[in-house]
């Protein structure tokens, strides 16, 4: 619709063939669609509508449209320029095609990043242009017309030296300019027959006789040569090839931040997919499920990682009643399946029934992908962990939790079980509970048997212990 909108609105001809009169029709299709779209909106999610910025653009958009129509019912003469601003603020619905596209999002993005800095940088290329300018005038207010040296480009007066300067910033003819405000008296009077003078001083005692010849309108000092090229050279260098590039490195560095910061990319991702397993709407899911859920979240970011199966496949036959049974049985517990490196890096928490809210399964899923997904180049699991609990932690909350906060889906109560002590309790009571068998087996009066247990399971703690 967006699109068809666009089009519809660029189909406008002067003078107007017979077929235009249909594109009105097209126009108030289009405006009631959008509107009927932000009022679907604004009644399911109410208050929230308004905490998303693209919900507000798209609410502007259809106030715009909405007074255009209104202007157009009652229009005159007077409201066609109104009209007219109004029509081309309408186009602007074309940025809400930038969420569906990653990479134009993630330009746009670093662009509206950069506004700071680029209006820092915009501050001191001002205080530069200032200061040229007022030299410029000091130095070539005087000086005769001639050549590139015209109405169009000179330094009577601040306002004109400001737009010759920007003129020269584009790079636009500046050494013509240059040149021209280089020339000495030789040149004037040899090659042009223009008399000229060396100086130009205007005083009280002077000043009528400059207005009646015409000198104080009409100035007529030689070019100064001595003071030209510096002046052109220096202001080339600092401000086309100093200030200028400044401002593509810093859309350039907010790029490269957007970039290789995932961690509001990878929450919205979350989002997306949660829906796909929380079909409810409850805003808890049980671990199974939400172990299934990090996976699928893991495998959009981290295609290419080289690891093993995230959790070796066995928490997909979770969600079933008799698979579950199947691994409690082999198991005796969930837990056993999830290596505790992986269960370290997740720091999934859970509640008293053992469910695993929004809030805690996104922040788990951004710690993971962070951590695992990433080599770390030759650091240890225990100096990436480390790492991530210095650096990512605090901004992966405050993400995660004005996200859950805005969609209404903080936890009721605090979880005070965490998934790794979970985990490593139940390796521990397995272990134990083998070396126990075991032992009992010995007791049994098996010792025909070539004994189970490895060199290193006999000399462990927990084979001592038992």
């Amino acid at each position: 619709c967006i699109l068809m909108n666009t089009v519809i609105l660029g189909l406008d001809i002067c003078p107007a063939p017979s077929w235009s009169r249909h594109l009105g029709f097209f126009n108030y299709m289009f405006a009631v669609i959008f509107n009927v779209e932000a009022l679907a909106k604004l009644f399911a999610i109410r208050r929230a509508y308004f905490g998303e910025s693209w919900n507000c653009f798209d609410m502007m958009c259809v106030i715009a449209t909405d007074l255009g129509i209104l202007l157009e019912s009652v229009s005159s003469v007077g409201w066609s320029t109104v009209l007219s601003a109004v029509r081309l603020f309408r186009i602007a619905r074309l940025f809400r095609l930038l969420r569906f596209a990653r990479g134009l999002n993630q330009l746009f993005m670093a662009f509206v990043l950069s506004i700071p800095k680029l209006a820092n940088v915009g501050a001191i290329l001002a205080l530069l242009l200032f200061l040229y300018a007022i030299l410029g005038v000091k130095l070539f207010g005087a000086v005769q017309f001639a050549g590139p040296h015209n109405d169009q480009a000179n330094f009577r007066n601040f306002g004109n030296a400001v737009v010759t300067l920007v003129r020269c910033m584009t790079g636009e003819g500046w050494n013509f300019i240059m040149h021209a405000l280089a020339r000495d008296r030789f040149y004037f009077e040899s090659v042009l027959g223009i008399k000229c003078n060396d100086t130009y001083s205007i005083t009280t005692a002077n000043y009528e006789e400059y207005k009646l010849t015409g000198r104080l309108d009409h100035p007529d000092m030689c070019g100064r040569p001595e003071f030209s090229f510096m002046y052109f050279v220096s202001y080339t260098v600092v401000i086309t090839f100093l200030i200028l590039n400044l401002f593509v490195a810093v859309i350039f560095l907010a790029f490269d931040e957007t970039q290789s910061s995932e961690e509001g990319e990878i929450v919205q991702k979350c989002l997306d997919v949660w829906h796909a397993y929380d079909t409810t709407l409850v805003g808890r899911m049980d671990l199974g499920r939400t172990l299934v859920f990090v996976e699928e979240v893991f495998s959009h970011f981290r295609k290419s990682h080289k690891g093993p199966i995230l959790f070796r496949g066995r928490q997909k036959a979770l969600g079933n009643q008799k698979h579950r049974q199947k691994e409690e049985s082999l198991s005796g517990s969930v837990y056993d399946g999830i290596p505790l490196e992986y269960a370290h890096a997740l720091d999934l928490q859970l509640d008293d029934d053992l469910q695993v809210h929004v809030l805690h399964a996104f922040v788990a899923t951004v710690r993971f992908i962070l951590l695992i997904g990433d080599t770390g180049q030759g650091q240890s699991f225990k100096e990436r962990l480390e790492e991530l609990e210095a650096t990512q932690t605090h901004s992966t909350l405050v993400k995660c939790w004005a996200l859950a906060e805005k969609r209404k889906l903080l936890p009721e109560a605090p979880c005070s079980l965490r998934l790794a002590d979970h985990v490593a309790a139940t390796k521990i009571q397995l272990k134990f509970k083998k070396l126990l068998q075991r032992k009992r087996a010995r007791a049994a009066g098996e010792s025909g048997e070539v004994d189970p247990m490895s060199a290193e399971d006999r000399d462990s703690p927990l084979n001592r212990a038992a």
